[in-house]
């Protein structure tokens, strides 16, 4: 498990994160492994990671990680969201928006997620699966 109150030095990360889009994960793992402290393949580190690259830039990297924590546990809605979040980031619509149903396949009572669900549904034209999640939250049926 990765603790909350790990504090991760962005020059390391960022070099960690270079060395995986170069091609040498060997390398960039056993970094990333030194940092987290932490076995840096298990799908909680690479979800985590790949938040951690999405938010400094490196989107493609970040779906590639996250992709991979879905592949290890399919069950964890958090990791549906966060890809969905960065597809949309990406400018691949049609990519978030199956990410968000699968998200919320698996927890569709999250209100947060609902938000951010009915933030993507409403950008790609979907006013009516939008208008279901801000319905959810209300606790309103939908329809």
């Amino acid at each position: 498990m990765i603790s909350d109150r790990k504090i991760i030095d962005r020059k390391q990360l960022c070099g960690a994160l270079a060395l995986l889009a170069g091609g040498h994960e060997r390398p960039a793992m056993d970094r990333l492994s030194k940092l987290l402290g932490t076995d840096p393949a298990g799908p909680e580190a690479l979800h985590v990671i790949g938040n951690l690259a999405g938010c400094l830039g490196q989107t493609g990297i970040g779906i590639e990680l996250v992709g991979r924590a879905i592949r290890l546990d399919p069950g964890q809605s958090q990791y549906y969201r966060s890809l969905g979040n960065m597809f949309q980031s990406a400018g691949q619509t049609a990519d978030a928006r199956v990410c968000m149903q699968k998200a919320l396949e698996l927890e569709p009572d999250s209100v947060e997620l609902n938000l951010d669900a009915a933030r993507i549904f409403h950008s790609s034209r979907n006013p009516d699966a939008a208008r279901a999640c801000f319905d959810r939250n209300l606790g309103q049926p939908t329809g």
